[in-house]
């Protein structure tokens, strides 16, 4: 950073945390290591240089490049116009970064990701590595996809074909503007900065490119395709995420489970998600993907997680746009001998054969599987179009170092994300909205992010262009007015929602410090997706051809319910519940419990579906407070047979066995339904309170469902009940951590 000229005896400085201080003679390009390349920065345009005095500073032309003028003892043999000169030595080195994490026989150099030539003999290398270890299971027989996880391998700021490629990119040499790259000011503080740009430009397009070159690859072996993530959020590098994905056969992001840092819920993570969502409605791949529920087993987070806590981020990515979950990760477990097993070295979701409620796990992946099919139903319905800028990506920009706020959108709106590419090559002005080869149609650009400090000539004349053809256009704090001005009604309007990013979340034991961040999602969200003049290609809803499906998800913790508007029309006829997979007829208000989230569905064409359950009132029918017989077995041979008078807290009993029990424990007893209460009855659900954390309910031998998150309350179980005596079993799992304590 620069200070005016000073002379002085003595210097202090104020400052927390202050490692090092250095004073220079000469004024320098500000924040030059992170511009630069050489450190990670999430916002390269907030330190601008302020302008020198003329003539303080070098022209290019006075810069001589002395390459190949030391030899090989490095000794500098040169002439130089008489005068005072500063001469620099640059050199390249490899990074020293590993690939990491990997068993050490797999470990090793991080390859050249600038490097044509190298990348690709490096993935060729790694695919028939699995071609010959799989004995040619390559494409439609074996492996079908490759997956590119999240960039790890840190800032690379130099390739051997650099200055060749900077000259064919940028137009003029790169060698006279390397001293820039030290801090040293050329020609201007303005051209230095404008330079730098350029170098991160240059160096994004061959980061980008490669990862673009990977679908040449897999079809090379007869695979399918490619599933790309980029740089997730404190990895933002740049590399535009948006670009590095918009070729991949599904763009991927990656979600993060509740810990100490937020996981998911955090801005920089939300945006992760959305971008991948953005460039599948974009770029025509409909499918956007993620990493999902991926966990940091420090800080006792290991073997913590089950269906009622996961579906929270579940939701959330769903809010964002996602309509896949790839899960992190399912490990081989060739051995009972040594529970709970291993997943990649300290991560995990640990999702495999050994896990506590894997038998139920199917209650749990049928909602996401039904929730992923409504989803992937159509197109995506979006409003707004939000350019976050040059020179960042939207991970930066909403979620980084220094912003941490996801965009402000209006309740009842959705948006789309758009990189420069999206602005400069993808959308085109039609009847004054932006539409995309893919069928998206944006009625209002936003600009966003670095927009309002800094854009191209080009970025400028394009968006002008939109602007004479009739596409609204304003900065992002003037959306809420714009919308307004421009007649842009809500797609949904909830009543009592003002605003989408109330700092509330819903139920559940989740461990989790929100603490220190700004925004997650919140209130009643929301998605909307349109399929007209063909046919669904939804298994729910094969027959109907023109239709818009809503997915309305409660964020607030409590139950809600009131008269939803959708503002496209149609009949809305049914309501479908993806973890019951029942579906009915909608009768004119939304009801949630607290984490519902419900698929509503408008369409003119008659559906084959029942009515819905008429408005009720309930009371309590009994209370079950007698005994219960509980036996314990638990995996490896221990077994324990108790009678609870009462219920209560396992790790309370003296037996440990029963005291350090991780598994599934079978609860017995019995219980008289008088003569005449059921009579009249609609229908009778069981609430079980407090369960940790997954309990399967079986009433006279029938089976009642599996309550797999808060409230624990049953579905309809008067066709089980009978007057007089009746059996019940609850099956009731609860996590590893209890067994991993006691041993």
């Amino acid at each position: 950073m620069n200070i005016p000229a000073t002379k002085a005896r003595y210097f202090r400085v104020k400052g927390e945390n202050l490692i090092d201080l250095q004073l220079f003679m000469v004024g320098s390009l500000e924040h030059v290591e992170e511009k630069a390349g050489f450190a990670n920065c999430y916002d390269f345009n907030r330190f601008d240089t302020p302008e020198v005095e003329k003539g303080s500073c070098p022209s290019a032309e006075d810069v001589i490049v002395l390459s190949g003028k030391m030899d090989a003892d490095g000794v500098l043999d040169c002439e130089l116009p008489a005068g005072r000169w500063r001469i620099w030595r640059f050199g390249a080195s490899l990074t020293g970064k590993m690939n990491h994490p990997a068993s050490p026989n797999a470990t090793g150099l991080e390859v050249d990701k600038l490097d044509k030539d190298a990348w690709l003999r490096y993935f060729r290398t790694y695919i028939e590595m699995y071609k010959d270890a799989s004995g040619g299971m390559l494409g439609s027989r074996g492996i079908t996809h490759m997956l590119v996880d999240s960039y790890e391998a840190g800032p690379a700021t130099w390739t051997p074909s650099l200055p060749e490629e900077f000259r064919t990119r940028r137009g003029y040499d790169l060698l006279p503007w390397m001293p820039v790259l030290t801090g040293q000011i050329i020609g201007s503080a303005a051209r230095s900065e404008l330079f730098m740009r350029d170098w991160r430009k240059t160096l994004g397009e061959l980061f980008t490119e490669n990862y673009n070159r990977l679908n040449d690859i897999v079809a090379g072996y007869g695979m399918k395709g490619t599933y790309i993530e980029s740089h997730e959020s404190g990895r933002a590098f740049m590399g535009d995420g948006m670009d590095a994905k918009k070729n991949a056969t599904v763009p991927m992001s990656a979600i993060w489970m509740s810990n100490s840092y937020g996981g998911s819920m955090l801005p920089s993570a939300i945006s992760d998600i959305r971008e991948s969502a953005s460039v599948a409605h974009i770029y025509g791949q409909n499918i956007a993907a993620a990493e999902s529920f991926t966990v940091n087993g420090e800080g006792q987070c290991a073997y913590t997680y089950y269906p009622g806590n996961i579906k929270m981020i579940a939701d959330i990515a769903l809010a964002s746009g996602l309509n896949r979950f790839v899960i992190h990760d399912s490990a081989s477990q060739p051995s009972d001998d040594y529970l709970p097993g291993l997943g990649l070295f300290k991560y995990g979701q640990w999702f495999h054969r050994g896990e506590t409620w894997a038998p139920y796990a199917k209650v749990w992946t049928d909602y996401l599987a039904r929730s992923c099919q409504m989803m992937q139903t159509g197109r995506n319905v979006a409003d707004i179009l939000l350019f976050y800028g040059e020179d960042t990506n939207a991970t930066a920009q909403y979620g980084g170092e220094y912003i941490r706020m996801l965009p402000q959108i209006p309740a009842g709106y959705n948006f789309d994300y758009a990189s420069p590419d999206v602005i400069l090559n993808v959308v085109r002005a039609e009847d004054g909205c932006l539409v995309t080869g893919s069928g998206q149609r944006y009625r209002i650009l936003v600009l966003g992010g670095s927009c309002r400090k800094h854009m191209s000539e080009q970025m400028n004349a394009r968006i002008a262009s939109f602007i004479a053809q009739g596409v609204p256009v304003c900065y992002e704090d003037e959306l809420a007015e714009s919308l307004k001005l421009e007649g842009i009604s809500p797609d949904v309007v909830i009543p009592g929602q003002a605003g989408t990013l109330p700092d509330t979340i819903y139920g559940g034991d989740i461990p989790l410090n929100r603490r220190g961040h700004d925004s997650t999602l919140a209130g009643i969200q929301f998605v909307h997706r349109s399929c007209h003049a063909e046919r669904s290609g939804n298994v729910i809803l094969s027959e109907a051809k023109d239709l818009d499906i809503y997915w309305l998800c409660n964020f607030t913790g409590s139950e809600w319910e009131g008269e939803v508007q959708f503002r496209d029309g149609g009949n809305c006829l049914a309501v479908f519940n993806p973890e019951t997979g029942e579906t009915a007829k909608f009768s004119g208000k939304v009801r949630l419990k607290a984490g519902d989230a419900l698929f509503y569905v408008i369409t003119d064409q008659p559906l084959d579906i029942p009515d819905a359950a008429p408005e009720y009132t309930s009371s309590d029918i009994m209370t079950l407070d007698n005994y219960w017989d509980v036996e314990f077995t638990q995996k490896g041979g221990e077994h324990a047979l108790e009678t609870f008078s009462t219920l209560n807290d396992w790790t309370t009993n003296s037996d440990p066995v029963v005291k350090y029990f991780s598994g599934t424990a079978n609860y017995r007893s019995t219980f008289t339904v008088p003569s005449g209460s059921l009579a009249g009855l609609e229908e009778c659900r069981m609430d079980l309170g407090d369960v940790r954390v997954l309990a399967e309910l079986v009433i006279n031998g029938h089976n009642a469902g599996v309550l797999w998150r808060s409230p624990y309350i049953s579905g309809n179980i008067l066709p089980y009940l009978k007057e007089g005596c009746n059996t019940i079993e609850i099956n009731v799992t609860n996590l590893w951590p209890n067994r991993m304590i006691g041993d």
